[in-house]
């Protein structure tokens, strides 16, 4: 019997919340750009979306009558 073991995923290393977040550290400048690309993107969109709602009243006046 031939038994080959797949080693691909036994040498990977897993990802730990602090690597994560040491990787993200390093990537800031370009994390807090996209951020504010997508931001001003979104402000865009927002800004040429059309008025949908509009609110109108009536207001109905009656006089009040004096009795004589």
């Amino acid at each position: 019997m031939n038994w080959k073991v797949e080693s691909s995923w036994i040498d990977r290393p897993e990802f730990s919340p602090r690597s994560l977040k040491r990787a993200l550290w390093k990537q800031k400048v370009c994390l807090v750009v996209v951020w504010g690309l997508i931001s001003l993107l979104g402000a865009a969109v927002v800004r040429r979306l059309p008025n949908v709602y509009m609110a109108e009243t009536s207001v109905l006046v009656e006089s009040e009558g004096i009795p004589e």
